[in-house]
């Protein structure tokens, strides 16, 4: 009688260096002791041009899109409005 090996495949874990967290759950960050992105959101409001690759990219595109597709004032329109009120 033969006997049939059973093959038993070996489950490893692999290892993984995990970075200890606190208990909320974030790790420790410099830039966020010192208050960096903080100091970046009131420049970028203060100078009004964006800090962030995707900023840049939004408004340098808004900007094309400004100068090809130019919107119409409003203006011309409230002074049309005056003028009939004042004519009555």
């Amino acid at each position: 009688m033969t006997t049939a090996k059973k093959t038993t495949k070996k489950t490893t874990r692999r290892t993984t260096t995990k970075r200890i967290r606190s208990r909320n759950s974030k790790t420790f960050s410099w830039k966020r002791v010192l208050g960096w992105s903080q100091i970046k959101q009131r420049l970028s409001r203060e100078l009004g041009i964006p800090l962030t690759r995707a900023g840049v990219e939004r408004k340098i595109g808004n900007f094309i899109v400004g100068l090809l597709f130019p919107k119409k004032s409003k203006r011309k329109a409230s002074k049309l409005h005056d003028g009939d009120a004042e004519q009555q």
